[in-house]
């Protein structure tokens, strides 16, 4: 068992000195710092959403998204509009504004999406950002279901807002969103999109995949496959 173990090891080592050879950790979100700080990582996964967004792929990475984790819900891809950092208005005297990361608007649908990495929830900010969604269907005179994306590291629930209230939280994951810039890489390939456009995609990748590995998740796995 123990020279199986250290077979096991040595296989991985040789499998991690190929990537780094490979130039894969060359990586500017790595190198600069910016894959664990919340506010860049969230600008990034809004201008890859963005319709209108640098990378002049229109809304085929919006529509992955949506496919994934909005199956039932007809978003209008030749209306949708990404925004950032959303000011919420104040829903009485006692509450100060918010801003809301991320927010997909089709003029009809409004569905923030709240981005947490090392960060925990606000005391009541999902409930207050559902209560604004709210705000903004009645001004549209829409009875829209009430949506709100909480993105963490592990999908984990926000303790402000309970599914059978008067809302609807979608938890998804990190690791969830790496799935999905994986089908973009792909599509991205499959429609000769630009060398740097897939680069970014592949490089903010594996920047998620570096911050879940130094949180733990990464580092148990391999545990456990050198261990079976």
């Amino acid at each position: 068992l123990l020279n199986a173990t250290v077979n096991k090891i040595k296989l991985f080592e040789t499998e991690e000195e190929k990537i780094f050879q490979s130039g894969k950790f060359f990586n500017v979100l790595n190198i600069t710092g910016i894959y664990s700080r919340e506010v860049y990582m969230c600008k990034l996964l809004a201008e890859i959403l963005n319709p209108k967004g640098s990378h002049a792929q229109h809304n085929i990475y919006v529509h992955l998204f949506c496919e994934k984790f909005l199956q039932d819900i007809p978003i209008d891809f030749n209306k949708v509009a990404i925004k950032l950092e959303v000011l919420t208005k104040e829903l009485d005297e006692n509450r100060q504004q918010r801003r809301i990361d991320i927010v997909i608007d089709d003029g009809c649908y409004y569905i923030p999406i709240e981005v947490k990495i090392n960060a925990y929830e606000q005391e009541n900010q999902c409930r207050d950002y559902l209560e604004q969604v709210n705000e903004v269907y009645r001004k549209r005179n829409l009875t829209c279901p009430l949506i709100l994306f909480f993105l963490t590291k592990d999908g984990h629930s926000p303790e402000s807002v309970d599914n059978d209230g008067n809302g609807k939280v979608i938890n998804i994951s990190w690791k969830d969103i790496c799935e999905w810039l994986q089908v973009c890489i792909e599509r991205s390939y499959e429609l000769k999109s630009p060398k740097n456009v897939i680069n970014t995609l592949e490089q903010y990748k594996f920047a998620i995949e570096e911050f879940l590995e130094t949180s733990g998740e990464k580092l148990m796995n391999n545990i456990e496959s050198l261990l079976v």
